[in-house]
């Protein structure tokens, strides 16, 4: 028999728990920025019209904290076939398939030290930029981006390549990359990092959909451009390698609209990077192209901090013909005085 929820049916008409606490605090959830402790939306609000509820709707509560939000939102059910055509759903481990990967924390001694480790309940409040990979989160009264880990040997690579691109600076100018800040929910299936939180974030690939790319400005693609080009060149310059380059690992900032690299845990996407030269300075430039080609910008002027085209075939044409007409009449007047100068040469002597 199939299992219900335990929470109790909503009688028509009257609000959700959510619903009520909002009104008692005076904070509506549906539009607030936020998801504040005890006021989550979203997956914990969950319709059971399947179950047989008709007209009325059951709601599970809500979670009261950032840990128990992301238990809720990895729900898994199986579906039960009923002997009158009908299908019920009950809860079900998380097949292993999808199963996180534990960290191997004695194996991150050096990573952990003098790095900050803070606890999952520590979170003030959160909010979701990426369902299950990053969401932003305030501790302490300072806002984080909060990325999910996927095992250890990523974790470990992208700690180590934050801490080298810390130091990699030219004329002044850092990297535009996030700062480790610290290292959150250690000894949870939910462990993550915690890096500088970059106002307002849009993915290149989503800024560059069919509906989006067509309205920005050529000048502004060719800026995003010029600055994920020269990050790359001087990642490479400092023996370092962005690995999985690709569209949505470029983050446009919402205030002065800069590009800014982020995944640094290595691995290669198909489609932009060739397994063949993954993790090499080759595959980054190959990625490094494919953006180029996204943002249409294959037609315009090279990059000032990549490397310079070849002439194409007419321009190349015209450049040979100009010199064969400068030089032809030179290369005849010369000879003409040779000769004028062989015949003349015993009258002079």
């Amino acid at each position: 028999m199939a299992r219900k929820a335990e929470s109790p049916v909503r009688p028509p008409g009257s609000p959700r728990p959510d619903e009520a606490d909002n009104q008692a605090s005076g904070c509506d959830s549906t539009n607030s920025e936020f998801i504040p402790a005890g006021r989550v939306r979203g997956p914990a609000d969950l319709k059971l019209d399947l179950l047989g509820f008709g007209e009325q709707q059951a709601w599970v509560a809500p979670p009261q904290d950032l840990e128990s939000y992301l238990m809720r939102s990895r729900l898994c059910f199986q579906l039960i076939p009923q002997r009158n055509d009908t299908v019920t759903f009950e809860p079900c481990p998380v097949p292993p398939m999808l199963a996180r990967e534990e960290v191997d924390w004695d194996a991150m001694e050096d990573e952990l030290r003098d790095t900050p480790v803070f606890r999952l309940s520590e979170v003030e409040r959160f909010r979701d930029v990426e369902r299950g990979k990053v969401y932003e989160v305030d501790i302490r009264g300072a806002t984080y981006a909060y990325k999910m880990t996927h095992g250890t040997e990523s974790l470990q690579r992208e700690i180590s390549m934050l801490r080298k691109m810390e130091q990699c600076s030219e004329g002044g100018r850092s990297l535009r990359v996030p700062e480790l800040e610290g290292i959150i929910g250690i000894g949870t299936q939910y462990a993550g990092l915690l890096m500088t939180y970059i106002p307002s974030p849009a993915s290149l690939a989503d800024l560059m959909t069919a509906d989006i790319g067509s309205e920005v400005a050529i000048a502004e693609r060719q800026k995003w451009y010029d600055l994920i080009a020269d990050a790359v060149h001087t990642l490479h310059r400092n023996g370092l390698v962005w690995g999985d380059v690709k569209a949505a690992n470029v983050v446009i900032d919402g205030v002065h609209r800069d590009a800014w690299l982020v995944d640094f845990e290595g691995g290669t996407t198909p489609g932009w990077v060739d397994d063949s030269i993954s993790g090499t300075e080759a595959g980054d430039l190959q990625g490094l192209s494919k953006i180029r080609a996204l943002l249409g910008l294959e037609s315009t002027r090279p990059s000032q901090t990549g490397s310079r085209r070849g002439l194409d075939p007419p321009s190349l044409f015209c450049s040979l013909l100009c010199l064969i007409l400068v030089l032809v009449p030179f290369l005849a007047f010369s000879f003409f005085l040779f000769l004028l100068l062989i015949l003349c040469s015993p009258f002079i002597y």
